[in-house]
């Protein structure tokens, strides 16, 4: 009896549609990865970005010049992903979204005003 099931249900596994679920399409949103794009770090998260977002752009966080310089930079973003700290190189009340990582990322958001930490 016990082998009559198991080979039942064996046999009503393999007539599954065993079809690979499709790949999910990218997020139509232009993300910029602000850091270091040139360590490992850097590198991984770019990879990652570019599997799911349609336009992935790196930035060094190093190379960025004055606020007005660093909004006019980002103003076709819909997304940063800071993973530096941009203190003093966004304008006060920059608006754009942002998801911060790393201790550095919070740096950048605490300075624009966000509150991080305990209430």
């Amino acid at each position: 009896m016990l082998t009559t099931l198991s080979l039942l249900f064996a046999a009503a596994f393999a007539a599954q549609d065993t079809d690979a679920p499709a790949a999910l399409e990218p997020i139509a949103l232009t993300v910029e990865y602000v850091g270091d794009p040139a360590t490992p770090r850097g590198k991984a998260f770019v990879a990652l970005l570019e599997e799911h977002f349609t336009s992935v752009e790196a930035v060094d966080a190093k190379q960025l010049g004055a606020p007005a310089d660093s909004a006019q930079r980002f103003a076709g973003a819909d997304v940063l992903l800071v993973d530096a700290d941009l203190t003093g190189h966004l304008p006060d009340g920059y608006g754009k979204p942002m998801v911060v990582i790393s201790g550095l990322g919070v740096r950048t958001a605490e300075g624009l005003g966000a509150k991080l930490d305990w209430l």
